[in-house]
């Protein structure tokens, strides 16, 4: 989950995580149509086959809550706590990603094109939400999130927003 404003029209990736060879495993592009970009352990799914969230446009340089969730076969997308779409995500039968080599925020390794950002908030869990936003290694269970606890505590009814 993070909070973003990219710049009005860009395209540009705010998170990389690449293996120990240099293969990138996992990217989340922002921009007038957010990308998915998974790659598991067999090459899958091929680059055309990224979720593509054509009908979002997160770069009209307003100020937006996302979260993105991986559960089974299928990408999940929540925009400013409401707008949710789903999409397939054609990675393999017991698909694994390899995180031993780096996380890039901002760009990727070869980029020119960066993401701005002016304060950015990260943390690991190992289960949220039920477990909606696992994942898993080719080494162990590990659950890899951008969290902004702001929007964590926005998004949930309950919370008394007297406390800020």
């Amino acid at each position: 989950m993070f909070t973003i404003k990219p710049k009005a029209g860009r395209q540009s990736f705010l998170l990389s995580v690449y293996n120990e060879q240099g293969v990138q495993q996992l990217g989340v592009e922002v921009g007038r149509s957010p990308v998915f970009l998974y790659e598991d352990q067999h090459g899958k799914p091929s680059p055309e086959d990224y979720p593509l969230f054509r009908s979002i446009n997160l770069a009209d340089g307003k100020w937006h809550r996302v979260a993105i969730s991986v559960e089974k076969k299928s990408v999940t997308i929540i925009v400013d706590c409401k707008k949710k779409l789903s999409r397939p995500l054609k990675r393999s039968d017991g698909a694994a990603i390899n995180t031993d080599g780096i996380t890039v925020f901002g760009t990727r390794i070869l980029d020119e094109e960066v993401f701005e950002v002016r304060t950015m908030t990260i943390a690991c869990y190992d289960a949220v939400f039920g477990g909606h936003f696992a994942g898993t290694t080719s080494k162990r269970s590990v659950v890899l999130y951008l969290v902004c606890f702001t929007m964590i505590l926005e998004c949930i009814p309950s919370w008394d927003r007297s406390l800020r």
